[in-house]
């Protein structure tokens, strides 16, 4: 039952009522490239405003991070990642606590 390639990783998707897994883990190195393929960063700017200051001296998120971004700020739904060391797990930690505070943050901050 699982299959889906994506074409910056090799990743396995599997939906059920329950959940949705993604495996990195045969290809968890960062995309190449320069052979022409396109990757989506998630520009920092995009992150509401009360969220930005976390992530001060970046410019966009690495790919798994931006990959995971709609999951984590956009949805409420439980996400576990496993990732090596430097994979980018603190910041997806991050913006799924961010999106938690963001609940109870008022649009005048």
């Amino acid at each position: 039952p699982k299959s889906s390639n994506d074409t910056t990783a090799s990743f396995i998707k599997e939906a059920t009522n329950v959940e949705d897994e993604v495996d990195v883990s045969e290809s968890f190195k960062e995309p190449d490239l320069s052979q022409g393929s396109h990757l989506n960063l998630v520009n920092i700017e995009c992150l509401p405003g009360y969220a930005q200051p976390a992530f001060e001296g970046l410019k966009t998120f690495i790919w798994i991070q931006s990959r995971l971004y709609s999951i984590c700020m956009e949805s409420s739904e439980n996400l576990l990642l496993c990732a090596p060391t430097e994979a980018g797990k603190t910041n997806v930690a991050l913006l799924s606590i961010l999106h938690e505070i963001g609940k109870h943050v008022s649009e005048a901050g």
